[in-house]
């Protein structure tokens, strides 16, 4: 729940919006006041529970996420669940996860820290290779005996990132084309669950491979307007210098490399007939949080 140096973490942060909603005197601002936060930890438990003591509806539970978001997302089908995960390393990250979310859920919604370096890093060692130096780093990502290709495997959905790692291999692709690879795919496999999922690079350096990714999904129009929006202030804000820890990539890099503009795909996409909501999901996909949910509308109708 806090840095070493006393700054609130993620848990903190969440307990503090939800005392602000629940206090805030204006009813038509925050209509819905039935909210809860459940904070589950393993290694800082007895921290986190500490830390946590005094703040109002929220809990504390011991373990594994994995152990409990059967129970959590199965106890009431009524509840709205926004799900923050943010592991250490990947080995926790087993796709079933959404699966189980999207039988048991009508409205479900997740923001995580996946860590693609650390999945590529992991899967080199696996599968015998010499890891890239590109991934080397004195940055401590987890080495567990656990892990497996079969385990990677279902972490991914899928084998394909066997291939992109033989390919790295084989000197056919570089190492950013793989990591740019993986996610992409990777993401694929969640719109198989989710209609709207944006990922965004965050990195320790502008020149550095991804230290992790930002993914966000979402079924409903409004949860992916809130956050794009969101994540193009948070863009804004770190992208002109970092912030020391963390580095926004830039959202239109690979549109940017292949000289996409936002007129030039909007003319591309309309050549069919297409419902204004896909399109902006079709756009989106492309050029990511570089624009607001509104940006997009407005090139939109400037066009029509």
């Amino acid at each position: 729940g806090k840095f070493d140096d006393g700054e609130k973490g993620s848990p903190l942060i969440i307990a503090d919006t939800i005392q602000e909603i629940i206090s805030n005197t204006n009813t038509e601002a925050y209509k819905n006041r039935q909210i809860e936060a459940c904070f589950i930890e393993k290694k800082y438990f007895k921290e986190l529970k500490i830390n946590t003591a005094e703040c109002e509806k929220c809990q504390t539970l011991s373990g594994d996420f994995e152990d409990y978001i059967e129970q959590i997302s199965s106890s009431n089908k009524d509840i709205n669940l926004f799900l923050y995960i943010d592991p250490y390393g990947i080995k926790n990250l087993t796709f079933d996860i959404f699966t189980t979310l999207k039988e048991n859920k009508a409205t479900t919604e997740f923001l995580m820290n996946f860590n693609s370096f650390g999945f590529l890093r992991e899967g080199f060692r696996l599968l015998k290779y010499t890891v890239p130096k590109e991934l080397n780093t004195d940055i401590d990502f987890e080495e567990d005996e656990k892990n497996s290709i079969e385990r990677m495997d279902k972490i991914a959905n899928g084998s394909y990132w066997q291939q992109i790692i033989n390919d790295k291999n084989g000197d056919k692709i570089n190492m950013f084309k793989a990591e740019e690879l993986f996610a992409a795919e990777y993401v694929k496999q969640l719109k198989m669950i989710y209609k709207h999922v944006i990922n965004i690079a965050i990195k320790v350096e502008k020149h550095h491979l991804p230290k992790y990714r930002l993914i966000f999904g979402t079924n409903h129009h409004h949860g992916v307007k809130l956050m794009l929006d969101k994540m193009n202030e948070a863009w804004y804000e770190l992208t002109p210098q970092g912030n020391g820890f963390a580095y926004f990539d830039e959202p239109d890099y690979y549109a940017t490399e292949t000289h996409k503009t936002l007129d030039g795909e909007i003319l591309r996409l309309t050549e069919n007939k297409i419902h204004i909501q896909s399109l902006i999901v079709a756009l989106i996909d492309i050029f990511g949080i570089k624009y607001k949910f509104n940006d997009y509308l407005e090139a939109i109708k400037n066009m029509s």
